[in-house]
């Protein structure tokens, strides 16, 4: 856990999303299946950081849905399905917020690595995700042979 306040947290670590792909694919078997639900990086602006995976931009290994794409495919990943779900994000951001304003409470806002800075990573993503620096994607894969 002390990682995070290093500059690195578990997800950060995968800078070589290849390898990470191979690795999945070496131990489902023919014809498994793989769904992910990924932050991509996006044409906006560069990101704020503190943000919920990394402390900096040099601990940041966001890949663009491209090069998701192109990694998966190299491990001889089927795409079934890839799509971004940059609205249906906005939309329940916006529903939870409502719901936090009607209860006239603040959010609780937790973090498995550090709680004091999850405030500010969460408000870091969610601008992320509306100027387009984040781009949220679902992938459904299958893996060939």
């Amino acid at each position: 856990m002390d990682s995070f306040f290093e500059g690195s947290s578990p997800r950060a670590l995968i800078a070589d999303k290849a390898a990470l792909y191979g690795e999945v694919r070496r131990v489902l078997r023919p014809g498994s299946w793989l769904m992910l639900s990924e932050l991509a990086k996006g044409p906006g602006a560069p990101l704020d950081y503190r943000d919920a995976w990394a402390a900096t931009a040099s601990t940041s290994f966001l890949a663009t849905p491209e090069e998701t794409r192109n990694s998966l495919e190299a491990a001889a990943f089927e795409i079934v399905q890839f799509r971004e779900t940059t609205e249906a994000v906005k939309s329940y951001g916006a529903r939870s917020r409502a719901m936090v304003d009607r209860a006239r409470s603040r959010p609780i806002a937790r973090s498995v690595n550090a709680r004091d800075i999850a405030p500010l990573a969460m408000k870091n993503t969610v601008r992320g995700v509306a100027e387009g620096s984040i781009i949220p994607v679902e992938i459904l894969s299958r893996k060939r042979g």
